[in-house]
């Protein structure tokens, strides 16, 4: 095995992760082409809005063309417009393309998409969030429009019948939201100041009242600007003194880089281009690092470039591919809400199409613990999915499941249930989110290595080598596909270590052939199957009888069985010296990390070894050393 094995080999995956684009994809697999959402009823813009949502009901979607929660929700948005709703008097409909009209969204607060909101006679008294199925939708609105008109009844008149004509000035004309110079300004109707006096002068001073009101004009109150998220659809470059107020108004993805860098100055170009394509959706911003060094320390930047997201208070590390689309993918995501809901016929596609994703399963009224999921669902962000749904048909398909709860699914099944209740807090759901987010089965590769090899929950994992020339690629996938399922539905009783999560993966041998051959001492012929303990630099090649682990259900099964018992013989990927090296490291650091933990303590147990120390010393120096003399004319000491 090569000397020093471990850094060279991650040295080399971490130089093939910069200088290449993504894993190219099965060319036998045809790539799904994105249909975008189409626009259904109504079209409104920043022009027209206000004006057209002036008068009577409106229910309006804010929705984004490229939103696959869009896309998904269009026929259900089509069903329910055009159904037996639409014959409601002065109830209308309409959309609105935020990828087009993103000033527009901003301006109403549209936190993600789609979002469906309720206005009447230009205001809005509510928004849809529960499960989006048409008899909901319908239901919700009837009740919204039900009460408002209860809440809307004008009281008894108190002035005689013949006033009645100067009502219609009395009308409170709609609230108005409009953007003018850079500031949002809101037409409100002017003040009613004859409820200022005392009810005894109300008929004293009602004709004059009443000529006043006549003549109010209407008013503007302006607002304070509405920060709008890249508008300009370019890179910020932040500083020590800048960044913690761009973090504080939403999420920032932020790189950190040296000029001097070669890798920095190729990559400068695509976050430009990133800048642009998240223009209206998420900051894209970048700190100097040269210019900034120990600021970029504090961040815990370890070398150039280093890109976080900054969202929800946390920073989360991205360690995807550098090219435009992965990147483009990881920022749309971040963009988009931690959590959406999702309907009853949508969830049973899922299970068919997506290979891993939670749900949280509430019951409606759970405000608070909705928040703290969301909260903690954030440090995935969006890989993989996370949905909500009070739907109780969605956890009575499993058996003793009971809400509110997060249910993980994988390969079409319940994997793992996390019980909540209202003491649940968000960095305890993020960790167990973070701990079940693999799919059973996946293809290993520079983008998500950090992902599976370093995982919180540091799995075991199944690692097949394989030649994608050779022609079986689809056979040893389904093989692990098949392998992942039998060890998750039927795993064996071990007798030592008992439940630990396993992942299997297959990998391009060809491509990786030296790394796989420095770390897990394997080579030609493909395909050539390991189990990978990452988190302690450990491998298992065989058995416990000695024989090579074939890529096969059975082999594999056993084999997981006797590397989890401690049975079967452990092979290091790193050499004796790197180990002895790593051991005293890991010392050290467990030392100094017990010596912060209990500062108190090791202080007192310096100054007892101190004065022990020193009463020794001092006892020396009091012995007489005739005594160890012999007497013979010549002092000697041997």
């Amino acid at each position: 095995m090569r000397f020093f094995a471990l850094p060279v080999g991650l040295w080399a995956l971490s130089l093939l992760v910069s200088v290449s684009a993504a894993a190219p994809a099965d060319p036998k697999k045809p790539k799904k082409k994105k249909v975008p959402a189409p626009p259904v009823g109504k079209q409104l813009t920043l022009g027209d809005f206000n004006e057209t949502i002036a008068r009577d009901y409106w229910f309006v979607e804010f929705y984004s063309p490229s939103c696959p929660h869009c896309r998904r929700f269009a026929p259900t948005w089509k069903e329910f417009i055009e159904g037996p709703i639409k014959d409601t008097p002065k109830l209308h409909f309409a959309q609105v393309n935020c990828l087009a009209q993103g000033d527009l969204c901003n301006a109403q607060g549209v936190k993600g998409y789609p979002e469906l909101n309720f206005f009447h006679d230009g205001s809005r008294i509510g928004q849809f969030e529960e499960d989006r199925l048409v008899p909901k939708m319908i239901a919700w609105v009837e009740d919204k429009i039900k009460t408002h008109e209860a809440e809307s009844l004008p009281p008894a008149p108190k002035v005689e019948p013949t006033s009645s004509s100067t009502s219609s000035s009395a009308v409170e004309k709609p609230t108005e939201l409009a953007v003018k110079d850079d500031k949002v300004v809101m037409q409100v109707p002017a003040q009613d100041h004859e409820h200022e006096h005392e009810h005894e002068h109300e008929h004293e001073h009602e004709h004059e009242h009443e000529h006043e009101r006549g003549h109010h004009e209407e008013e503007e109150t302006v607002l304070p600007a509405v920060r709008l998220t890249n508008p300009s659809g370019t890179v910020l470059s932040l500083n020590p003194d800048t960044l913690p107020g761009a973090v504080a108004e939403g999420p920032v993805f932020i790189k950190f880089f040296a000029p001097w860098c070669g890798h920095c100055r190729k990559l400068a170009p695509t976050w430009v281009a990133l800048a642009q394509k998240m223009q209206n959706k998420l900051t894209i911003a970048e700190v100097d690092c040269d210019a900034h060094q120990s600021f970029c320390k504090q961040q815990g930047v370890k070398g150039y470039p280093q890109m976080f997201l900054y969202s929800g208070g946390k920073q989360l590390e991205y360690t995807g591919g550098r090219s435009l689309e992965p990147l483009e993918k990881y920022a749309n995501k971040a963009a988009a809400p931690a959590v959406e809901f999702i309907q009853y016929s949508q969830f049973k596609t899922a299970l068919k199409e997506q290979d891993v994703f939670f749900v949280y399963a509430f019951q409606t009224g759970d405000n608070t613990l909705t928040k703290t999921v969301e909260e903690g669902a954030k440090p995935l962000v969006g890989s993989p999915a996370i949905y909500k749904s009070s739907d109780m048909r969605i956890p009575q398909m499993f058996d003793r499941v009971h809400t509110p709860a997060i249910l993980a699914l994988k390969a079409g099944k319940l994997h793992a249930t996390l019980p909540l209740d209202a003491s649940q807090r968000a960095d305890g759901i993020a960790a167990w989110l973070l701990a079940h987010r693999l799919p059973l089965a996946l293809e290993l590769s520079p983008e998500n290595f950090q992902d599976v090899m370093k995982a919180p929950s540091k799995p075991l994992v199944v690692l097949a080598a394989v030649d994608p020339a050779a022609g079986d690629a689809e056979r040893v996938q389904q093989t692990l596909r098949d392998a992942a399922a039998k060890w998750r539905d039927d795993p064996p009783k071990v007798k030592a270590f008992g439940r630990r999560e396993v992942v299997h993966v297959w990998m391009d041998g060809v491509k990786w052939a030296a790394w796989l051959k420095s770390m897990y001492g394997i080579a030609p012929p493909w395909p050539k199957v390991v189990l990978v303990d990452h988190s302690r630099l450990i491998y298992y090649d065989t058995d416990a009888e000695g024989r090579p682990i074939a890529l096969d259900k059975s082999s594999i099964r056993h084999a997981l069985k006797d590397a989890l018992e401690g049975a079967a013989p452990v092979r290091h990927s790193e050499n004796i010296v790197e180990r002895f090296v790593r051991g005293v490291e890991a010392s050290f650091d467990a030392g100094w990390a017990a010596v912060q933990a209990n500062i108190m303590l090791s202080l007192v147990a310096v100054g007892a070894l101190i004065v022990l120390a020193s009463a020794g010393f001092r006892r020396c120096l009091r012995v007489d050393p005739n005594v160890y003399v012999p007497h013979h004319g010549h002092a000697r000491l041997d």
